[in-house]
């Protein structure tokens, strides 16, 4: 919630500020510095460190930075150059909790063969937030002003630190036993263990580039979409977050409904296939103009967006050992989200040149294209299913099971 209430605040208070989507893009592209920057190195640290006392510190740093924020209003000294400092620390901090929790605290609660179906319940999950947040903080926003959403969401760091103190201690200890204190030259060799394992894995390859390429119409099409409801078509804060939480209602459903879809197929199949529909329903947000089947069609890219990323989840939990979690997904995150700093400016680039309607419909363009590219590799014949049910599901109609026989 905390993270959807800033997304949503952010931006709406630099357009505010300057009435321009480059500002806002801008700040987009300053939020994913630290996770180019700092995302391979952070995982080493993850690697080492006790991921509960370190998610606790996180969110402690979170509240702070983001109390920051209308506090710096009340004393007189609140700037845009401020609000670009603050957005580049509060990165940092996602960095953290996101590496962390996605890569070492989800995989080690479960089994390796339950990892779809908790990725789908976890993803499914953070989705709920897409509903409550963008309605809350827009609903504060259009009540008291935009400076209250920041308040609010400061508010929304004080759960996450009560589920995580419940949390037992000895299922989120350091992935290994440290050979040496981390040192700089410590820290950069383990880092680029990571990169080593991302370059040596043909599947991490694969989803690597799948997720590069895609990225390119990901975070640019959202700063478009609010430059589109809120200058263009004259929409209210909340509007605008009601907008956004439909969609959070079909990217919970498309995060849990995820493994259902796969049964039955490989599933690298079914990412490539929830991939291009996301691509081809975010082409078509370029297209229509009428506010239901805007959102209509975001809802469907929503739901097909949330299945595929549980699916690109997996193999980079399944194809990664314990020891190495932190320090590969890091480097797999600073390698995919070069693309997703450069969206904002680039679509924002092709709006001034050629208007909002192009820039969204190139924004689902690099998705489909992304997708079309890797069908014929051996990503769309990744499976995880049991060796047995892949048996069943390819043998001849009608042919008997040789355990049945005698």
């Amino acid at each position: 919630m905390a993270d959807e209430i800033s997304q949503l605040a952010l931006p709406l208070l630099v357009l505010e500020l300057t009435q321009s989507l480059a500002a806002a893009a801008f700040l987009r592209v300053l939020q994913f510095v630290p996770y180019i920057t700092l995302g391979a190195f952070v995982g080493t640290v993850i690697d080492r460190a006790d991921k509960r006392r370190l998610l606790l510190q996180a969110d402690a740093v979170g509240i702070v930075l983001t109390v920051a924020i209308p506090l710096s209003v009340l004393a007189g000294f609140f700037s845009l150059e401020l609000l670009y400092a603050l957005a580049v620390l509060l990165g940092i901090v996602e960095v953290v909790r996101g590496v962390a929790t996605d890569f070492a605290v989800v995989p080690a609660l479960v089994r390796e063969d339950e990892l779809t179906e908790a990725n789908a319940i976890y993803l499914g999950a953070a989705r709920a937030a897409r509903i409550v947040g963008p309605v809350a903080g827009g609903l504060a926003i259009q009540a008291y002003g935009t400076m209250s959403a920041f308040w609010l969401a400061s508010l929304a760091f004080v759960p996450t630190a009560i589920v995580l103190l419940r949390m037992p201690k000895h299922l989120l200890l350091p992935s290994h036993a440290p050979g040496s204190p981390l040192r700089p030259g410590t820290l950069l060799r383990e880092t680029a263990e990571g990169f080593a394992h991302l370059a040596q894995n043909r599947i991490l390859r694969l989803v690597c580039l799948l997720l590069l390429i895609g990225n390119l119409g990901g975070q640019g099409t959202q700063t478009l979409l609010i430059y589109a409801l809120s200058v263009e078509q004259g929409l209210s804060a909340g509007a605008i977050g009601l907008f956004f939480s439909v969609g959070g209602i079909l990217a919970i459903v498309g995060s849990v409904a995820s493994p259902r879809l796969t049964r039955g197929r490989p599933l690298g199949a079914t990412m490539l296939l929830a991939q291009l529909c996301a691509g081809i329903t975010g082409m078509g947000l370029g297209v229509v103009r009428d506010i239901a089947t805007m959102t209509g069609m975001f809802a469907v890219r929503q739901f097909a967006n949330a299945a595929w990323i549980v699916y690109a989840f997996t193999p980079r939990q399944r194809e990664v050992p314990a020891a190495l979690r932190g320090r590969v997904n890091g480097a797999f995150r600073t390698v995919i989200l070069t693309t997703s700093a450069a969206s904002p400016a680039l679509l924002s680039a092709i709006q001034a040149a050629a208007g909002t309607s192009a820039a969204l419909a190139a924004g689902g363009g690099f998705v489909v294209f992304s997708a079309t590219l890797l069908a014929g590799t051996e990503l769309r014949r990744y499976d995880v299913r049991p060796a047995e049910e892949i048996a069943r599901a390819e043998a001849p109609a009608g042919l008997e099971d040789p355990q049945k026989r005698g």
